[in-house]
């Protein structure tokens, strides 16, 4: 399990964060699937049908952020050379002193950035659109994923309510251990997080 959320190594050390929110939702879900087998929650079909669906699209959004490009940005010429790069280091060259329409470079990737863009320290390339590097989801938000991004935030804020008004019905119905009292206080902390 250790293996499985902190990685081998220093450098897979740093997947923790989405890892923790995989492991998280998978017992989550887990635990949805038991508490709609059960007999004694027959009576809340349409509330565990609803919870099932919406935890099943957060699936679907949170490996599409986590695995799509959030939109790199790159020199498109087929000659392969830094073309737009270096015509935009003679432009400054050519400006000299007047600060009029320098063109925005990015001098790590050695490509020209459109507007908006950014070069992410953590992947180590430009980014269209660029917002953020999420730790949770373990990419970079930008122009090709933020949809996915706003849809794991979404479902999962649905989720949780959905989660909370079944463990609603669980306290009024059946006695719990301690161990689902703390989940209970683990998943409210990750609520209060995506609520920001």
């Amino acid at each position: 399990l250790s293996m499985l959320c902190f990685g081998g190594n220093e450098s897979e050390f740093a997947n923790w964060a989405w890892r923790t929110v995989f492991i998280s939702n998978l017992v989550g879900t887990i635990i949805t699937f038991l508490i709609a087998l059960d007999d004694k929650f027959n009576d809340l079909y349409l509330l565990h049908q609803t919870n099932v669906i919406l935890q099943f699209l957060w699936w679907i959004m949170f490996f599409m952020c986590l695995f799509k490009s959030p939109g790199l940005v790159v020199d498109n010429h087929s000659d392969g050379n830094r073309y737009s790069y270096d015509k935009g280091l003679e432009e400054i060259a050519s400006i000299g002193a007047v600060v009029v329409d320098i063109p925005n470079l990015c001098h790590t990737c050695r490509v020209r950035r459109p507007l908006r863009s950014k070069h992410c320290k953590i992947q180590r390339r430009c980014i269209h659109k660029f917002d953020h590097f999420c730790p949770f989801v373990g990419n970079t938000v930008g122009r090709d994923n933020y949809k996915y991004f706003f849809g794991v935030l979404v479902f999962h804020f649905l989720c949780s309510i959905l989660w909370y008004i079944t463990v609603g019905f669980i306290l009024r119905r059946t006695r719990i251990s301690w161990m689902f009292s703390f989940y209970i206080m683990y998943t409210f902390g990750w609520f209060l997080m995506i609520l920001g």
